[in-house]
């Protein structure tokens, strides 16, 4: 009767090569998926950054025309922007502005 039954449904389960072929293939694509993954990452942490160095632009341009220099936000907030603690985000601990000149001012970006 088993018999019977056996050849009516045809092969029952997988072999061990079949199964080994699959784990190879999701093996290879997971070897891509993970460099992509990290690449998407790294374009979030630098997009989240861009974006809050954007906030200050205003004020950091408007500070370097009236006195030569851009303000330091490191000890209290001046001239319309934030202390540097304060202006952070998931990937950016905290954004600094500073400096005399354009050589040295502008503003330095601290990760997590």
């Amino acid at each position: 009767m088993k018999k019977n039954l056996r050849n009516w449904c045809g092969q029952i389960g997988f072999t061990l090569i079949e199964l080994m072929i699959a784990l190879v293939v999701i093996g290879i694509l997971a070897s891509i998926a993970v460099p992509a993954y990290q690449d998407n990452i790294a374009r979030a942490q630098m997009s989240e950054a861009v974006t809050l160095v954007n906030g200050l632009k205003t004020a950091v341009y408007e500070s370097y025309v009236q006195d030569g220099s851009c303000p330091s936000n490191n000890v209290a907030a001046v001239g319309g922007i934030a202390l540097s603690s304060n202006i952070t985000g998931n990937y950016v601990l905290s954004v600094a502005t500073g400096g005399a000149g354009s050589a040295t001012g502008g503003v330095l970006l601290r990760r997590q």
